[in-house]
């Protein structure tokens, strides 16, 4: 173990170079009916109008006003399934010739003589009816509204994915165009992520799995192959409707994984039966069965650390897990690194990458990384990153910062250190996603939080006791102006740990799973060991309350 390094000592070498440094970057239901496109909607004092409707069917949307929105507008498009736009405007407002134009083809033209009545409603073409004749793309497509050359209104949204299953763009008071909740034939509505409620850290939730005996059976021969069952949460007592889904199980064969005789954890799929079928916007969750973890509250708390500390990370809470109505217990809840989370996070994907056990940046090693998001065959971003690795000394911060968004990198790696993840990327080359955007910057996301809190790590020279530090790490603290740098980046993200109030979140977490603990039937701590744990865990923030700036 290295000789602790107090913080506002490197603090006070290190202020020289905030001047100079760089922000950085910031981390960062459809309409499926045939109608035909109708002029519809309410006039301007709410109340409900007569529309000119070429089509004789009427979708009323009262939608949205505001004194700084154009008069005629896009108020609402969607973009999956068959493709909806929704335009705005007066009642009375003459609509004959207007044009919707995608990428520059117009792919709709108003007929002549429509009258808008609040809101005109245009569906894809299908089976002869009338409507959009190309596709509206939930990329970076930009969708024009037009006549005879003049624009009213224009739209484009996040190259990717920017929105997904489950929600359109739509036009607010403030005017801009946001995701929304689906309301082609309702109210425009910002849309609420709902998926809160699975990452509650002091509301555990219940999930009930089912497989059939066949499926079963296939989990013991091939436990990480996916398996057709099915889902539900059971929340403050109101159940939600079963979903059809995948289930496999996971973990480490040398650390957490247990077949279905123990305290199994799953991988759940919602789209592996039912293309693109999400559940709260999600398209999987984990459940980790804490097997390396007495405590049982890490996963939860660090990976609430990251998020105060301003560090994109997966969200997670706690629930009791029943297979077949067998309680397999209290399991961690956590998010997957899915389209939703980075389209949360981040404006652009091009990949994202998996990197596990001893598996680094190294020049060669592309084939070994899981492509989690982007194409397997173009790894490029990847190699230009592995490039860094290797570069000369005094090459190295240039070449970092060319192929990192270097300020949310270190960040990431500071809230490791200070929460000891000695398993994680800074110090022992484990547990972390590679998040490259269309420039092929990247951007660290953590994982395999289950383990820390335990070992206080040296905030800078630390190790994992099994595995090297990762090459970038290692690099950045040998130079002079990279170490100047990160440890600013310690500062800042152990003040926002100071603000977290640490302690008080074990205090809270700890009482609010303890029935969960006492009742779970796998558990293979006893109640006393898990107090006991989450007293060292105490113990450690209360160590670590003296390094802090």
């Amino acid at each position: 173990m290295h000789a602790r390094v107090t913080l506002p000592a490197l603090v006070a070498l290190a202020a020289a170079c905030r001047a100079d440094t760089p922000s950085g970057a910031d981390a960062g239901s459809t309409g499926s009916g045939d109608e035909q496109p109708t002029a519809t909607g309410v006039s301007a004092d709410d109340t409900t109008a007569d529309a000119t409707d070429p089509s004789g069917d009427t979708d009323v949307d009262p939608g949205t006003s505001g004194a700084d929105l154009p008069a005629i507008r896009l108020s609402e498009i969607d973009c999956h399934g068959r493709d909806a736009i929704e335009i705005a405007a007066p009642e009375g407002t003459d609509l004959g010739g207007l044009e919707i134009v995608v990428d520059g083809t117009t792919v709709f033209t108003v007929p002549a003589d429509t009258v808008a009545a609040g809101f005109f409603v245009v569906r894809e073409a299908s089976a002869g009816r009338q409507g959009l004749s190309g596709n509206v793309g939930c990329s970076d497509d930009v969708v024009v509204l037009s006549r005879g050359g003049e624009v009213f209104d224009e739209a484009s949204f996040p190259a990717f994915p920017g929105s997904f299953k489950g929600t359109t763009w739509c036009r607010v008071a403030d005017a801009a165009h946001e995701l929304c909740t689906p309301t082609i034939d309702g109210e425009n509505a910002r849309w609420v992520d709902p998926a809160p409620i699975l990452f509650d850290r002091v509301d555990p939730i219940e999930i009930d799995l089912t497989i059939d005996a066949a499926g079963i059976a296939a989990l013991d021969i091939e436990p990480r192959e996916y398996v057709a069952g099915t889902f539900t949460v059971t929340d403050d007592g109101v159940t939600s409707e079963p979903l059809t889904i995948g289930i496999a199980l996971k973990g480490s064969p040398i650390g957490s994984f247990t077949d279905l005789s123990g305290k199994a954890a799953f991988k759940l799929k919602f789209d592996f039966m039912i293309d693109d079928q999400r559940y709260l916007g999600l398209e999987g969750l984990k459940l980790n069965n804490m097997r390396e973890d007495a405590s049982q509250l890490h996963e939860a708390i660090g990976y609430a650390i990251f998020e105060a500390a301003g560090v994109p990370a997966p969200r997670a809470g706690f629930a009791e897990v029943r297979l077949n109505g067998e309680s397999y217990g209290l399991h961690a809840t956590i998010e997957r690194a899915d389209r939703t989370f980075l389209s949360r996070h981040f404006p652009e994907t091009q990949h994202l990458y998996e990197g596990t056990f001893g598996l680094d940046v190294n020049p060669g090693r592309e084939s070994e990384f899981f492509v989690d998001e982007g194409d397997p065959l173009d790894t490029s971003d990847l190699t230009a990153l592995m490039a860094t690795s290797v570069v000369p000394a005094n090459e190295f911060l240039a070449a970092l910062e060319a192929n990192v968004h270097l300020e949310p990198t270190l960040r990431m790696w500071a809230a490791s250190m200070w929460m000891g993840h000695w398993d994680g990327y800074a110090a022992g080359r484990n547990n972390y996603g590679l998040q490259s955007d269309d420039a092929g910057v990247f951007d660290f996301i953590p994982s395999g939080l289950d383990q820390t809190s335990e070992f206080g790590l040296d905030l800078i020279t630390g190790q994992s006791p099994i595995q090297e530090r990762g090459v970038l790490y290692d690099r950045c603290i040998d130079n002079d102006e990279c170490r100047a740098r990160y440890v600013l980046a310690l500062e800042d993200t152990g003040l926002a740990i100071v603000e977290f109030d640490v302690p008080e979140e074990i205090d809270a977490v700890a009482a609010a799973i303890q029935p969960w603990v006492d009742a779970d039937p796998r558990r293979e701590n006893s109640v006393g060991n898990v107090a006991n744990a989450q007293d060292e865990a105490r113990g450690f923030w209360f160590e670590r309350a003296k390094l802090f700036p």
